[in-house]
């Protein structure tokens, strides 16, 4: 080792490098979970218990012991609905002995540095010393009456205050002194904190349900005590069962089935998950260090052949080997550790949220942490033993005349290399079968859903094991892909038709580097390609309610806060001058950020959608667009579907209401409960700024012929959007659920009979098409032709500000306090999926170039006898740097082909057995990035080693002893 420094320098970082990254994700995953005392002082501080009135009293009432919350639950699943004349109880009546600190953690609107916007009120006394460690860091004064407050340090600056100065509540209009900071350990380091006195800025009363109870006092709050406590409706955070939880017999909750997520099934699943990594982060270490050690074992053959010679027998030729493995790989485990632990103290506090309950503080797990670096020196020793098992039967002569074994690659290499790949690929493709026949089987109620949970993780590692193996069966037949690369570029020229021979004569120098490379580019490509799947198929989930970066302000948002009206007459005397208000909104945006577009919305609005003061009818007739039957959702009485969804839902046939449920007609059919009497009325112009600027020709042409556009299909049937006139008031009957009032009861008709919706009083059609937008709660719009001839009267209702950029903190306070009666904006999905993918891109990019390097730099020192000959017979550097920049070329590119594929089958494979019970394609390729690492490394390397190749070669004799 030591006379072998660089070598061995190279073997330890080649070994440090996974086990660095396995080191941080250890310290990660327990840095982010708070332990018992943590959970303790961060929770209740030094009381004894917190005491929430959850639920009316009932004996179906349990509570998980570390949740502390109590609600009803019944394993057959029937609902036991509570006697009416049940009231909650007060917490504080539950225990005796105690003195009680109040907690009420709600949402108020204050004044900020830019306007007005949501914070965090806690009201109560969380300044008592016994609350210490849920709230920390006290400086000034606490409040002593109702006209004082307490902020956490990020409200100072969001409130622009400082202390002794004011804030302003908007609902109250009250301005409270500040007098001093406060912190709390739940709050992240974005959040903004209000603390006051009980009821100093909500009013409500320490009898209020929303306000809970801290127990302070000596005496421990038990587990049997919890129970009989639950069954008041009251919930129970203790000390006591956090530090010493309840065995699962004791807990009742538990006895009727449900799942304990701290007891076996917990432990199993994240030994499963531990096994699933297996593969990723173990198959590029033993693959790494056992391409290193066998080029140790090569580099140290003359000597092992010399130490034979003079009497050293086979078990000590095999020490000397595996001695060398087991202390370069326990200092490369130990360094990875270290490396490990590092990046942990610099990154965690910066990808954490800043809450402590999120992020408690650093936690090392020693014992893992040992076994990690251990595992450096068992796995040096275990990879050694092949080529200690080689070194112990050196053949003396052979070796130290320097004769080379034969460069012919054997058939049985690419036969069995070829057999363990389809191996692997049975393995997986099985285990994918399994996934989807057990979820099919939970579906159709045909196999106990507990058992086939805890089955599936099993096989979702046989997934990734199965493409282990592939990986192992492209090693074995890795001769035979040299081989493939000589024949495809040896015509290339005399440097390429060196470089392949080379390769092939020398391949057990080179088959290490092709290692690396497959195993690490297997590795990143599986991580990249799975966190874009998952981040994909969020952002495809994601259901905006308009254009992104959008403003729609409704004009009905002025009678909001106004109560509800007896007459139509009372309603548009409040909506009169909505457009000079309209326009108003308008220009009050364009100073708050930049925009693109901008403009005023006509509309026809039912004054019934916007109160429940008027009777059905008080309008008179109104008119609806008739819904497609057939693209109700089938649990919508109008749906065309309904009888026969009821029948499957009587028969528990959910195999057949999956399969109906997924038909492609019914997509996003949800989204026509949107109510059916409003309808937007704009020219082409207005149409592109609702739909964020974008241009639809075929919608604006329908627009500007006097037809009309929906966005989505199922509001037209054959081109045509079918209106029918009926009594204001009926949105809900015309998909066949009846009207019900503000107290939850069916609303009667002019008749005082239960409304029925009867035949509408006239029926016109419209030309119409369909254009994609986010925006369903407007999603039909005429033209002012088609509004004007079908006398659909319209006026101006919505002010549409498209931004340039999306708004932060600052702009949408101040559109708080510009428009407090509210407004909807779209920020869109909030994760740069591309960028985020890109960054680890970059992260798998630099860790293969690094072990690649590095086995490619232990290749280049065991060549260097062949460099310098080379050399000495004539050769220019042009020749050399070609050939090397080409060997290094060609190794990393098959390894970065075929690693990477499959590291995209195995994320494929995993997300189409998690697809299974998400009901939707998951599996996307980042196409760019994946792109860049095939691509990219194998050029990047080459490149390297071309412009690293030295201008003059200095020839070196072989030696018999290296």
């Amino acid at each position: 080792m030591k006379r072998n420094l660089l070598q061995s320098v190279l073997i330890i970082m080649v070994i440090a490098i996974p086990v660095a990254a396995g080191a941080f994700g250890l310290i990660y995953q327990e840095s982010t979970k708070p332990n018992a005392e943590e959970a303790v002082e961060f929770s209740l501080g030094k009381t004894q218990a917190r005491l929430n009135a959850d639920e009316l009293p009932g004996s179906d009432l349990y509570q998980v012991p570390e949740e502390g919350i109590a609600f009803y639950y019944t394993n057959d699943g029937e609902w036991v609905e509570p006697a009416p004349d049940l009231q909650r109880v007060d917490p504080r009546t539950v225990l005796s002995g105690y003195e009680w600190i109040p907690e009420s953690i709600q949402t108020s609107t204050v004044k900020t540095a830019n306007g007005q916007g949501n914070i965090t009120l806690v009201e109560g006394e969380p300044w008592r010393p016994e609350l210490e460690g849920r709230y920390f860091d006290l400086v000034g004064e606490a409040p002593k009456n109702d006209t004082e407050i307490m902020v956490n340090t990020q409200a100072l600056e969001r409130l622009d205050v400082s202390i002794g100065e004011t804030v302003t509540f908007v609902q109250s209009g009250k301005s409270l002194k500040v007098v001093g900071t406060l912190e709390s350990a739940s709050a992240s380091r974005s959040s903004s904190v209000v603390y006051a006195r009980s009821g100093a800025v909500s009013g409500i009363g320490l009898n209020h349900e929303n306000y809970r109870f801290y127990a302070v006092g000596a005496k421990p709050v038990e587990w049997s005590q919890i129970i009989a406590i639950n069954k008041q409706g009251v919930g129970v955070l203790s000390r006591e069962v956090l530090l010493n939880p309840p065995a699962d017999s004791a807990v009742p909750l538990y006895q009727l089935g449900w799942m304990n997520s701290n007891g076996i099934m917990s432990v199993l699943s994240q030994l499963l998950a531990l096994v699933f990594l297996v593969p990723l982060v173990l198959l590029p270490v033993a693959v790494l260090a056992g391409s290193a050690f066998s080029f140790g074992a090569r580099r140290q053959a003359k000597t092992l052949a010399v130490i034979s010679s003079l009497g050293a027998n086979s078990r000590l030729l095999r020490f000397v080997t595996v001695a060398n493995g087991l202390w370069l790989g326990l200092l490369g485990g130990l360094l990875g550790v270290v490396i490990g632990a590092m990046a942990a103290v610099v990154a965690l506090p910066l990808m954490t949220n800043g809450s402590r309950l999120d992020y408690p503080g650093l936690h090392l797990p020693f014992a893992l942490l040992a076994l990690v670096g251990l595992s450096g020196a068992i796995i040096g020793a275990i990879v050694s033993l092949i080529p200690a098992h080689t070194a112990s039967k050196v053949d003396v002569l052979s070796t130290l005349r320097g004769i080379r074994a034969s460069a012919k690659v054997q058939k049985r290499s690419g036969i069995g290399g070829l057999v363990t790949f389809a191996a692997g690929l049975a393995i997986s493709l099985g285990a994918l079968l399994g996934v989807q026949y057990l979820t099919n089987a939970i579906r159709e109620t045909v196999i106990d859903p507990m058992a086939a949970y805890s089955i599936i993780p099993a096989l979702l590692f046989a997934i990734a094991a199965g493409s282990a193996v592939m990986i192992i069966g492209l090693l074995i037949g890795s001769g035979w892909l040299l081989i493939l690369s000589r024949t495809l570029l040896k015509r290339l020229g005399t440097a390429a038709n060196y470089a392949t021979n080379d390769l092939i004569y020398n391949r057990k120098r080179y088959t290490s580097v092709i290692a690396s490379v497959l195993a690490t580019s297997f590795v990143g490509a599986t991580v990249l390609t799975m966190f874009f799947s998952f981040s994909e198929f969020a952002r495809d989930s994601y259901r905006p309610y308009g254009e992104v970066n959008q403003l729609i302000y409704d004009a009905a948002a002025m009678g909001w806060s106004g109560g509800s009206l007896e007459t139509v007459e009372a309603l548009e005397t409040r909506f009169a001058n909505r457009d000079e208000i309209l326009d108003g909104v308008i220009l009050a945006a364009n100073g708050i950020s930049p925009t693109n577009s901008a403009a005023v919305i006509q509309a026809h609005q039912q004054y019934s959608n916007l109160t429940m003061g008027l009777e059905i009818g008080a309008e008179g007739q109104q008119p609806y667009v008739a819904p497609n039957p057939k693209m109700l959702c089938p649990w919508m009485e109008g749906s065309a579907y309904y009888d026969e969804f009821q029948l499957m839902q009587t028969n528990q046939d959910w195999a057949a209401q999956s399969e109906l449920t997924s038909i492609p007609e019914l997509k996003d059919c949800d989204r026509l409960a949107s109510p059916s009497g409003t309808f937007i009325v704009a020219t082409p112009q207005e149409f592109r700024a609702l739909l964020g600027g974008r241009v639809d020709d075929q919608a604006e042409a329908a627009l500007a012929s006097g037809g009309a556009v929906v966005f989505h299909p199922g509001l037209i049937d054959n081109g045509k959007m079918k209106i029918q006139w009926f009594d204001s008031g009926v949105d809900s009957a015309l998909f066949g659920v009846a009207p019900y009032g503000p107290d939850g009861m069916p609303l009667l008709g002019q008749d005082g009979q239960p409304f029925e919706l009867g035949e509408p009083s006239r029926v016109a059609e419209v030309d119409a098409v369909v254009s994609q937008s986010n925006n369903y709660l407007f999603s039909k719009v005429l033209s002012p032709q088609a509004a004007e001839k079908l006398g659909i009267e319209y006026g101006p209702w919505l002010a549409v500000v498209n931004f340039a950029d999306t708004l932060g903190f600052s702009q949408t306070d101040a559109l708080a306090a510009t428009l407090p009666e509210g407004y909807m904006y779209e920020a869109g999905y909030q994760v740069d999926t591309e960028m985020v993918a890109w960054l680890i891109a970059g992260a798998v990019a630099f860790l293969v170039l690094a072990s690649t390097s590095i086995a490619l730099g232990l290749a280049q020192i065991e060549s260097r006898a062949d460099q310098s000959t080379l050399g000495s017979i004539g050769a220019p550097k042009r020749f050399r740097a070609n050939v090397l920049g080409g060997q290094a070329l060609i190794l990393t590119g098959f390894g970065t082909i075929l690693g990477s594929g499959i590291g995209i089958f195995l994320a494929w494979a995993i997300t189409a057995a998690a697809a299974q019970t998400a009901g939707g394609e998951i599996f996307h390729l980042p196409v760019a990035q994946s792109f860049a690492v095939v691509l990219g490394i194998p050029l990047v390397a080459g490149l390297i080693f071309w412009l690293g190749t030295p201008a003059r070669s200095t020839f070196r004799a072989r030696l018999s002893i290296d």
